[in-house]
């Protein structure tokens, strides 16, 4: 099997015995986006961005009151924000369906300057694929650096300070999108909340919520201020026509709708006693949600004046415009997708895997579930997107990946007292 430590971001190689990896088959090299980590690609739901815009969320019983709901706090309505969706695939679990090789890392530093996660990339990623991975059936390939947001803005950084090495081991880049010519959402945090106030939208708490969650993703963090569009990296970057022996493609997003807002509200039934029970006579509450007209869809329902093209429906995808996402002298499309949907949206699947040369079926055994360490000489179970300095990921000398907790408690694990307490029992 193949899994590292974090110095390599906790790397993982999958399929993990390599006897299983297919020559006839792609391997990619997953890069994620400012603030993210591996689990982007494996589990995206980690970031609870998906929400289902599309549909209503179903109404809410609460049966055998005695009392009809006239409390004041029962009066008042609640706002809520669309359902989150409970059927988003990862692009890990599709890929390594289609049978293709797939490398998954942590970047170092996911909210500083470029400079650092390509330190990485050039001194312990690119040296470990090409001498353990590209090796046996898969020597002689050259892999596909899947992309997104600024991930792709490192691989090219990469690319444009060795281009020579990079010929030799990359064959595709193919980014969603990234700001390949910048971005204005760093600037954008403060501006959207005060329209939200200048609108009178703050007595709806999840709308304003919504807002800050969005742009907070590209907040003015270093690694974000850098990709504003007069940041001198975009001249450090390599570009198709330096690099003919590397095929590029890019997905932009044109949708800002992340989610809708909504009241909750008593129907009449609620207020009438249920006769049918006497002389046990209750009452059933029934809520049902109104989709809030002018604060909903958001960031759709901001007024163009306020927003520039990265918060412009039908121009961004709330962090990244459309025609920034596009890279000079590479195939452009563009999806009605946000930002956080490049990571889960099943169009956008289909258009890779036929650019990859394996079209999807829809019949695909698809697993997208975060995932877990085991120490195999302690039988200690870790979790490490929750790790704390005691729990020692870095000297675990036998890992072993779980997929799910259930799975490593089967088989005689034990969670860490300090990341796992819920599943700690000796």
């Amino acid at each position: 099997m193949t899994l590292l430590g974090s110095e390599h971001g906790f790397l993982e190689v999958e399929p993990h015995d390599a006897a299983d990896r297919r020559a006839d088959r792609e391997v990619i090299l997953f890069l994620h986006g400012l603030g993210g980590n591996k689990a982007d690609w494996s589990f995206p739901a980690w970031r609870s961005y998906h929400w289902d815009h599309e549909r209503g969320p179903a109404n809410r019983e609460s049966d055998n009151h005695l009392t009809p709901p006239l409390n004041p706090w029962d009066i008042l309505p609640e706002f809520s924000l669309s359902d989150l969706r409970d059927d988003v695939r990862c692009w890990a679990g599709v890929l390594t369906s289609l049978g293709h090789t797939v490398i998954n890392y942590s970047q170092d530093g996911p909210q500083r300057p470029v400079e650092v996660p390509l330190e990485q990339l050039e001194e312990r990623i690119v040296p470990f694929i090409r001498s353990k991975v590209l090796v046996g059936p898969l020597a002689g390939k050259r892999v596909v650096v899947l992309c997104h947001s600024r991930g792709g803005i490192l691989v090219r950084a990469y690319i444009h300070r060795q281009p020579q090495e990079a010929s030799e081991w990359i064959g595709q880049v193919i980014t969603l999108c990234s700001p390949h010519q910048g971005t204005l959402a760093p600037r954008a945090k403060q501006r959207l909340v005060d329209a939200a106030t200048a609108l009178g939208l703050f007595p709806f708490p999840p709308l304003v919520s919504a807002v800050s969650r969005v742009t907070g993703w590209l907040d003015e963090t270093p690694g974000a201020n850098q990709l504003l569009p007069d940041d001198p990296i975009f001249s450090e970057l390599a570009v198709p026509a330096d690099v003919p022996d590397i095929e590029f493609a890019t997905f932009g997003g044109t949708s800002v709708r992340y989610t809708r807002v909504y009241s909750w509200h008593f129907t009449p039934d609620s207020y009438i006693p249920n006769f049918g029970d006497f002389p046990d006579i209750r009452f059933d509450w029934t809520m049902f949600p109104v989709q809030l007209p002018v604060v909903s869809p958001a960031l759709e329902c901001l007024p163009d004046v306020v927003v520039d093209d990265e918060q412009d429906e039908g121009e961004g995808d709330g962090l990244v415009a459309a025609d920034l996402a596009r890279l000079p002298g590479a195939p452009h499309e563009s999806l009605p997708i946000n930002h956080a949907e490049a990571l889960w949206d099943e169009e956008l699947f289909r258009r890779v895997a036929d650019l990859l040369g394996t079209p999807l079926t829809g019949g695909e055994q698809v697993e997208c579930v975060r995932g877990f360490i085991g120490n195999q000489r302690s039988l200690e179970l870790h979790d490490p997107s929750r790790k704390r300095r005691n729990c020692q990921l870095d000297e675990i000398v036998e890992p072993w990946p779980f997929k799910r907790v259930e799975e490593a408690l089967d088989a005689g694990y034990d969670g860490c007292a300090y990341c796992l307490p819920e599943h700690h029992t000796r």
